[in-house]
């Protein structure tokens, strides 16, 4: 098999979907299947590392990934592409190249195409759909959703391909026995917030539900990159609601100090409005940590397994839940982090997604037999 994938961006400050990218892709790698990465080399950003074996190439701004893809060996070759994303000319391109060239393509969108995302910029939105984004979505051979959510939406839309439904994957890491013993001892209880700042993420319910219990066994801390001048306006609400000595809104982690900050969290949460699957949630769990998240995140798996709470996302249910939570000694969280740890060694490694991926492409191209996670209209 001769793949190909594309992503617009894998800087590491656009967050979840990068990152789920660029580790699918070196996992695959890792299982012996040759892989192409193309993607934007976005000025002054830092993308992620992928392995060694992924044949990664980063195009300058101007260039066409049309041009990319018609002159080079890799590109006349490919029986597939894997694109990850909508909405930008990048994307357009790419299914517009797919569609010339009869190449067939699995089309990730990334959350992009959830009620609460298409509400957002909704007029230009509304805007593009018309002009070009319902078109390109029609000539895709297949999507690629990481959650049954994400499928019905899709569906919903009025997108009869084939859908295969594969969650993201993370890496288990080894924890630290100095940092699980400094944890054990801080009478004070971690709760942490890492992701990007911006309204979708919901921490303007997490501020104000902190406001109204006043906690003082407990210190948040809310970690991530700033989008769109966001985090002036939670410093300003954050201090509007008193909460000063409490929380912390601190700039983004990535490496060993982003290990280091979840696995001496105490709780995780993510009061996301809406997520097509909400990675920092499998990372938050893989190192033991529970976690609090919404019905916009497809988690009940956090119920199913206990190892968490998944509840509304407004400042009631998230206020209770967290009220729950912090009543818990240290020891039942670190119960409730074990189940979790679990549940993603069980279900979302990504050897194992990567091994479901290959399924799915071997299906499309008429080289295996037809996975139980995908679904198609009869």
């Amino acid at each position: 098999m001769n793949l190909i994938h594309t992503a617009p961006s894998i800087a590491l400050k656009h967050g979840g979907p990068p990152r789920s990218v660029t580790q699918l892709c070196s996992q695959m790698a890792q299982s012996d299947q040759p892989v192409y990465l193309l993607s934007r080399d976005i000025k002054h950003e830092v993308n992620i590392e992928v392995d060694p074996s992924v044949e990664l190439k980063l195009l300058a701004y101007n260039h066409s990934i049309v041009k990319v893809l018609e002159k080079s060996t890799f590109g006349k070759s490919t029986n597939l592409i894997h694109h990850h994303g909508i909405w930008l000319k990048f994307s357009h391109d790419i299914i517009q190249f797919c569609a010339k060239a009869k190449i067939p393509l699995i089309l990730s969108p990334r959350g992009m195409l959830e009620p609460w995302a298409l509400k957002h910029n909704e007029y230009k939105k509304k805007l593009a759909w018309w002009l070009y984004q319902k078109h390109d979505l029609s000539k895709v051979r297949a999507f690629h959703a990481t959650a049954i959510s994400e499928a019905e939406q899709i569906r919903k839309l009025g997108f009869q391909q084939p859908i295969g439904v594969i969650p993201n994957g993370v890496y288990v890491p080894e924890l630290s026995p100095l940092i699980k013993e400094a944890k054990i001892a801080n009478p004070v209880k971690k709760v942490l917030f890492l992701s990007r700042l911006h309204p979708k993420k919901g921490l303007d319910i997490l501020l104000k539900a902190w406001s109204e219990l006043t906690p003082k066994d407990a210190e948040l801390e809310i970690v991530g990159n700033d989008e769109g001048g966001y985090r002036a306006k939670l410093e300003k609400l954050k201090y509007e609601l008193g909460l000063r000595h409490s929380v912390r809104i601190s700039s983004p982690k990535y490496g060993e100090e982003k290990a280091k900050s979840l696995q001496s969290a105490d709780l995780f949460v993510l009061p996301s409005h809406s997520e097509n699957f909400g990675i920092v949630v499998a990372e938050a769990l893989s190192y033991g940590v529970p976690v609090i998240t919404t019905t916009g995140c497809p988690w009940e798996d956090l119920v199913k397994y206990k190892c968490g709470w998944w509840v509304n996302a407004d400042i009631s249910d998230f206020k209770q839940a967290l009220s729950l939570a912090l009543r818990l000694p240290k020891s039942e969280l670190r119960n409730l982090g074990a189940n979790g740890r679990q549940l993603v060694k069980s279900k979302y490694q990504w050897k194992a997604i990567a091994e479901q991926m290959l399924a799915f492409y071997q299906y499309l191209l008429k080289e295996g037999p037809k996975p139980e996670f995908v679904y198609e209209t009869t």
